[in-house]
């Protein structure tokens, strides 16, 4: 008797990694239940295929590879080995086994916190999915390892981490900070994406969420990093949720927004293809038992030179969801939050004053970081 292994739904013609439970078996059968009609083909597609002529709907298997148990031991394990066979950046830099730094965001005294990770990915609360930028250059997708990143703290030493990417021509500086009490918070997200150049650049900047923690595979922050399992994603046209418990309300509408299964391709490529866009305005939801549901908020930017677009996301960190915030206003809310907080925490780090030579002023920066952390 035959019985399902695994079932892929909609597939997009690519790859297809299949994670599967354990199982013996002396025979592997794979049955196609419904072709996808191709589009009209151009000239090259295929041999006898005319300009404008419709190609036959057909099955093609290039090429299938059975991998060892270990492959898909668990979520972590398996989308490393998927991470692994596409280009360094897709995937963020602890799922290539590569060593990855990060800082916590939270508020005085909160039990609540999310992390920023030196490559600019946000984790919205501790063990949860996370938020990471990309940018689309002259259709060059542009990932964390295609650019220089510095990281900082605001004036040195208030815990308001940044990320800056720096291409050839523009700039993007990611900058993350939590407002508001203990057992009333709110994570907040700012994107300042910068032309550099002497000449117009249109480029389009999309935020992923993806469900991966930014606390890496190899490290242990009290729970288990790698995966975090999304399974449901929507967008009601204001705001992006995540398993029906985490709310991402953008403070500028997008362009666009793309949700996917893993099986459809809730990869960034993917995801930024205007094959995968809806308009805002469109409800959508995504369901993938897989837990590896993705999507994206995609902005159409067109930078003067020297000209900086800036957009943003609040989630709620701890307590009741607030009143969502107004819409297109980004740069004005963030600029209001985010100098109230660098005041609020300025007045409780000036409580003490060192008396240091200017050299030496890393040494105070240091100290009152790691206070407000502590």
């Amino acid at each position: 008797d035959w019985r399902e292994l695994v079932a892929v739904q909609g597939g997009n013609g690519g790859v297809d990694w299949l994670r599967t439970p354990e199982a013996t078996a002396r025979w592997l059968k794979l049955e196609p239940l419904r072709p996808v009609p191709a589009p009209d083909v151009v000239g090259s597609s295929g041999a006898g295929q005319r300009l404008g002529a419709t190609q036959a709907t057909t099955y093609a298997l290039n090429e299938i590879e059975v991998e060892p148990l270990a492959f898909g031991a668990d979520a972590t394990v398996f989308v490393e080995a998927v991470a692994k066979e596409n280009r360094r950046g897709l995937y963020p830099r602890g799922f290539f086994g590569e060593q990855s730094y990060w800082t916590l965001v939270g508020v005085d005294g909160g039990g609540e916190s999310g992390l920023i990770g030196e490559d600019g990915a946000i984790e919205l609360r501790r063990a949860g999915p996370s938020i990471e930028p990309f940018v689309v250059d002259n259709g060059r997708l542009i990932t964390w390892a295609d650019v220089n990143i510095a990281q900082g703290l605001k004036n040195g030493e208030l815990p308001i981490p940044s990320v800056t990417w720096t291409a050839d021509d523009w700039t993007l500086k990611i900058t993350s900070f939590a407002d508001g009490q203990a057992d009333q918070a709110q994570l907040w997200g700012r994107y300042d994406l910068t032309n550099t150049s002497s000449r117009p650049r249109s480029l389009t900047l999309a935020l992923a969420a993806r469900p991966m923690q930014v606390n890496a595979p190899r490290q242990f922050l009290a729970i288990p990093g790698g995966v975090s399992s999304v399974e449901t994603i929507a967008w009601d046209g204001a705001e992006l949720k995540l398993n029906d418990t985490l709310r991402v309300q953008p403070l500028a509408t997008p362009d666009h927004v793309s949700l996917a299964t893993f099986d459809a391709g809730s990869d960034p490529q993917s995801l930024i293809l205007p094959s995968a866009w809806r308009p805002a305005v469109e409800a959508l939801t995504t369901t993938d038992a897989t837990g590896l549901a993705g999507g994206a908020l995609t902005y159409e930017v067109t930078l003067q030179p020297g000209e900086t677009r800036t957009v943003g996301w609040v989630s709620q960190l701890s307590g009741e969801d607030l009143a969502p915030e107004p819409m297109g206003q980004a740069a004005a809310v963030l600029d209001t939050v985010e100098t109230r907080l660098a005041a609020e925490w300025r007045e409780k780090l000036d409580r003490v004053e060192l008396t240091l030579p200017p050299a030496a002023q890393r040494i105070e920066d240091a100290l009152k970081s790691s206070l407000a952390h502590m």
